[in-house]
């Protein structure tokens, strides 16, 4: 109620929808607008978040490298029995999955993507590993051929369709857990090129997203240098209040900038959340 107070405040005289004004025309006046980041600003302080992998970064980094993910209070790491961390697209970047494993190697990463092959993940992984390091192996950094979904089906065709294949084998966070043998998550990352829409949602229903403790978001509006999309604008708010009615609280958000230099509005941008009835949650803090 308060995030729409503030939007009506701001919202262009004759809106049809007072949302509008989470993304800005390109107008002269639009410059004076808060963007749906403004709006959805983080709503958690976390005691300790530390920015990891990115372009420009294989380590833990307190700057903000492009496509790094915030992660929260990451020494509650290896104090965790059994820590269990799902990376669901990984494209060209292993940067993340490497650094985890080296601050916590007791972890089980699963990388999960449909857009690939294991034999060019490994490569991928080989050659992104710091000099004078070994590569991170299985069974401690596992490769799974599978895409999220908001359904489970062999002969998925919504969508992009990745690497020119009429169809890929996707499934709904819940049936990869029970696939892969997991109860719950330590940390999910999730940057599926838009599929979150639909996929995120149908994980809160189920109840998988319960089990989740922390949960690392690309957020899609639109193509990431191209801008941002208005159609976009109601599936991300809806997705936002879904995930925080679900019980997960944001601690950051950062804009992919490469747009603006083409003088167009961010379209894509990083958000973190924690569990607030998880173990990274400082208890001494509202959430």
């Amino acid at each position: 109620a308060l995030r729409r107070q503030l939007v009506q405040k701001w919202a262009p005289e004759g809106s049809a929808d007072t949302w509008d004004a989470l993304v800005p025309m390109h107008t002269a006046a639009a410059w004076n607008s808060p963007t749906v980041w403004d709006i959805y600003a983080p709503t958690y302080g976390c005691h300790r978040p530390l920015h990891v992998g990115g372009v420009g970064s294989s380590a833990w980094d307190k700057s903000f490298p492009l496509e790094s993910k915030a992660v929260c209070n990451p020494e509650q790491l290896s104090r965790e029995e059994r820590c269990v961390i799902y990376s669901f697209g990984v494209g060209w970047d292993t940067t993340f999955e490497i650094s985890m494993l080296r601050f916590a190697p007791h972890c089980k990463v699963r990388v999960i993507d449909p857009t690939t092959t294991a034999e060019k993940f490994w490569q991928l992984v080989k050659a992104q590993t710091p000099d004078g390091e070994e590569p991170p192996r299985a069974p401690a950094l596992d490769f799974v051929l599978v895409g999220l979904a908001a359904e489970t089906s062999e002969n998925y065709r919504e969508g992009m369709l990745w690497n020119n294949k009429e169809s890929i084998n996707v499934m709904t966070l819940a049936d990869i857990m029970k696939n892969q043998g997991d109860d719950a998550l330590t940390i999910l990352k999730v940057d599926i090129e838009g599929s979150e829409w639909t996929a995120l949602p149908e994980a809160v229903q189920s109840g998988a997203m319960a089990k989740v403790d922390q949960l690392l978001l690309e957020v899609h509006m639109a193509g990431c240098e191209s801008g941002y999309s208005e159609h976009g604008r109601g599936k991300l708010t809806r997705l936002l209040d879904t995930l925080e009615t679900a019980g997960m609280r944001s601690f950051s958000n950062i804009p992919n900038l490469v747009p603006v230099s083409k003088g167009n509005y961010p379209g894509c941008a990083e958000y973190s959340f924690v569990n607030k009835n998880g173990p990274f949650v400082t208890r001494s803090c509202g959430v």
